[in-house]
């Protein structure tokens, strides 16, 4: 006799066509329906979602609750607060890019964080020109990985909360992710 149960949960990761959703039992690796394929839905990081749990220990995604903001790029759904994160050198700051993820989280309705990382690397002087640029306009926190400057006032600005961050390569996202989250690895 094949038994079910039928859980709730968020899915935290995506691989070729396998989810990750964490659930009160814990991480559960399902399928999305058929479905969805056919109906031109794509499941993401970020969704919470209705499962069945069959005997063997894996899922099947059943349904999609409504989704309150949606990312093409990077392609999440329901984030609470959007970190763009960038660095002072290192690569050097691409400001053309830190306006498009901001403009990206206004499209969705989220007020954005500025994390300037990597503050160590340059003075405390080219640390305020580049505040000055956003300062008043949006939130801007300072962080050093080597040092743990900040890092405590960014883990409490997102504690609770679903947080992405966004940026270019190099940068320190998930230097910051390891930070938060050292069992994430």
């Amino acid at each position: 006799m094949i038994t079910s149960q039928e859980l709730t949960g968020t899915i935290l990761k995506g691989i070729g066509g396998f989810y990750y959703v964490l659930t009160d039992e814990g991480i559960i690796e399902a399928k999305g329906r058929g479905i969805f394929k056919n109906d031109g839905i794509k499941l993401a990081v970020g969704d919470m979602v209705e499962l069945e749990k069959t005997e063997d220990g894996k899922g099947v995604i059943n349904e999609i609750h409504p989704r309150k903001n949606q990312f093409i790029r990077p392609p999440i759904v329901n984030v609470d607060t959007f970190i763009v994160v960038f660095a002072p050198a290192h690569p050097k700051p691409n400001y053309m890019l830190i306006d498009k993820f901001l403009i990206m989280a206004e499209m969705n309705g989220i007020e954005p964080l500025l994390c300037l990382n990597k503050c160590d690397l340059v003075s405390e002087e080219d640390v305020e020109e580049i505040r000055s640029i956003y300062e008043g306009i949006y939130p801007i926190l300072t962080v050093s990985c080597q040092t743990g400057q900040g890092l405590d006032q960014l883990q409490e600005m997102v504690s609770g909360k679903k947080a992405a961050l966004a940026g270019p390569s190099g940068v320190g996202k998930s230097t910051i992710l390891n930070n938060l989250h050292p069992e994430a690895n």
